[in-house]
């Protein structure tokens, strides 16, 4: 059967790479930023799921489809992509004082069977203080405008300024391993009872 890795994110990517799966992926090309929760953790879930079902009106044929998304809360503020460099940079600026959590909700969909297992994975990552150069190298880089809370714990740049992290990296990707294994086996055996 197909599995389809419904993103644009080359860290989700590279983290699903890393499990051995061999996938395709496709973009949902959805408006994130018009489905609102108060809760962080259920607006992940709301966006992932508009995701798959989007992904779902192209696919013909069984497959699995995975979509994932992810927002990052610091000092009780909602950090989403950041919308401009200046953003990025205040975001960076702002690390160091304390943890940033980190919600990342998973969905699959096994089109055959009609069914939908999602979850939600909570982590955590804390920062040094990020020098200003760093900070101005980082703004220059487009990619920084394509991760939640401006950040990538794995980015050569940023790497050195990650004091810990709990939860795994690969939540603070934006892919939950351990979550979204078990999400996929429940897919792949849905129905074959």
């Amino acid at each position: 059967m197909r599995i389809i890795l419904g993103t644009q994110s080359k860290n989700r990517r590279k983290v699903f790479e890393r499990m051995g799966f061999f996938f395709e992926t496709m973009s949902a090309d959805i408006d994130e930023k018009a489905i609102r929760h108060d809760d962080p953790a259920q607006m992940t879930l709301l966006i992932a799921q508009a995701k798959n079902a989007r992904i779902r009106e192209f696919v013909e044929g069984p497959a699995i489809i995975i979509t994932a998304d992810g927002v990052v809360t610091y000092r009780g503020r909602l950090l989403e992509k950041p919308g401009d460099t200046e953003e990025a940079a205040q975001m960076l600026r702002s690390y160091g004082k304390g943890s940033a959590d980190v919600m990342t909700s998973v969905v699959v969909s096994n089109t055959a069977s009609g069914t939908m297992h999602e979850g939600t994975n909570f982590s955590k990552i804390s920062f040094d203080p990020i020098p200003e150069a760093v900070i101005r190298d980082l703004i220059e880089d487009p990619v920084v405008l394509t991760w939640a809370g401006a950040f990538s714990p794995d980015d050569r740049r940023l790497a050195p300024y990650v004091k810990e992290i709990e939860g795994g990296i690969e939540a603070i990707l934006g892919l939950p391993k351990a979550l979204t294994e078990r999400l996929l086996i429940e897919a792949m055996n849905a129905g074959t009872a």
